[in-house]
């Protein structure tokens, strides 16, 4: 997918995703998108991550969401920057989507607080976003600790 126009999306959503697509830079904390699982929230993450930052990374349960540091880390001191950066201008260094975040523990999710802030911030500068499937028998309230919603621009992508 490469454009806005290839998403279904209800006018609610259409506009508030517009809004992050047209001003990137004022995108100031993780994203977090959720909703029922298969409506797109990972397609739209990587349509996202990809169009503003040089580099992308997706974590999942199968790969622990705390490797996240050392791996950008290493990509750091494996070239740098310059080893992935190309002629277009991003705001972001990378882009760092965490898929089915709902399957951490309440206890793990809360530990990543502090990783979160701080691969927002320079020299990480990434773009972040989370993604996790809710439904009405299992809302954000329950699938994602207050510590975590309070550092997040949380988008419902089921809601019309």
């Amino acid at each position: 997918m490469k454009e806005l126009n290839d998403f279904i999306l209800f006018p609610r959503l259409e506009k508030e995703l517009k809004y992050y697509l047209d001003n990137p830079t004022k995108i100031d904390y993780p994203l977090c998108f959720y909703g029922l699982p298969g409506i797109g929230k990972t397609s739209f993450a990587r349509y996202l991550t990809s169009k503003y930052s040089y580099d992308v990374t997706e974590y999942d349960s199968s790969n622990d969401m705390f490797s996240i540091i050392p791996d950008v880390e290493k990509r750091m001191r494996g070239g740098g920057l310059c080893s992935f950066m190309t002629d277009e201008d991003k705001p972001f260094n990378r882009g760092i989507i965490i898929d089915e975040f709902h399957d951490f523990s309440k206890r793990r999710q809360d530990k990543f607080k502090k990783i979160l802030e701080k691969i927002t911030c320079p020299p990480y500068n990434s773009l972040v976003v989370i993604c996790l499937n809710t439904d009405s028998k299992n809302p954000i309230e329950k699938r994602m600790t207050p510590d975590i919603q309070s550092r997040c621009d949380l988008i419902n992508l089921i809601l019309v």
